[in-house]
């Protein structure tokens, strides 16, 4: 108050300490769950099926998935095996001779490609016989079956499905104008329709935008260990970006 004014008013005013605190963003993605490793297998010979996993057994790597039919197959390895034998040892001999000088250049050729031949022979045979005892690429559950025991499959033919759900991914889109700090690494929740949770990492996020929709593909990675039953299911997916002020 001005002693020298006495006709003027003093003034309140209302004062409120602001601090700053930190805030997490996050961005909200609709998207569904999918098995990291999913796998339909296919026929790589001919043959009558005669041994078949069971629908949801689970298998180790290497475990055998289904048994054809031999159909001459191991008839045929065998006269690839006695047709390679003296090949190989003829062509041994034709090397030393043709050290010595005693075997003309042409005869040497003409014996490396009758072993190669053999060679060639003796490996399709065996793959042949491998083709028709297919393995597990990987350990994981048969999910669906294409073929039934008796069935004639050809090559090409889909055999089964097999799935692995130890770890799943969950995909979705994120708009144009949210992309922006978005970056592999970053953590992510997952909340299915059920309400149960998992918790990962934004394993991508694509470097251009679909033509369509202008949104940019993601995709995040969760480790599954109790092999909960989410692949296929819709979930929502939360982006957690870095804190700020």
């Amino acid at each position: 108050k001005n002693s020298q004014s006495p006709d003027r008013q003093e003034i309140t005013v209302q004062v409120t300490q602001l601090s700053a605190s930190d805030y997490q963003p996050q961005h909200l993605v609709q998207g569904q769950f999918q098995a990291e490793r999913e796998l339909v297998v296919r026929a790589r010979t001919d043959g009558v099926v005669e041994q078949l996993a069971e629908l949801g057994q689970t298998l180790a790597e290497g475990e055998r998935l289904l048994t054809l039919s031999l159909d001459g197959r191991r008839a045929a390895l065998s006269r690839a095996e006695a047709e390679q034998k003296p090949n190989a040892a003829e062509l041994k001999a034709a090397e030393r001779l043709s050290q010595k000088g005693l075997l003309a250049d042409t005869e040497l050729l003409m014996r490396r490609a009758a072993a190669a031949a053999a060679n060639a022979a003796l490996a399709e045979a065996r793959l042949a016989l491998d083709y028709s005892r297919p393995t597990a690429p990987f350990a994981g559950t048969v999910n669906a079956r294409h073929v039934e025991t008796g069935d004639y499959v050809r090559t090409g033919d889909s055999l089964l499905m097999l799935v692995n759900d130890n770890t799943l991914t969950l995909s979705g889109f994120v708009p144009q104008q949210k992309v922006a700090g978005l970056t592999a690494g970053l953590p992510v929740t997952a909340t299915a329709l059920d309400g149960r949770t998992l918790s990962g990492t934004l394993s991508f996020v694509a470097a251009a935008a679909d033509p369509d929709t202008r949104s940019f593909a993601v995709e995040a990675r969760f480790d599954n260990p109790q092999g909960l039953r989410l692949a296929g299911a819709s979930a929502e997916l939360t982006i957690h970006l870095p804190t700020r002020l």
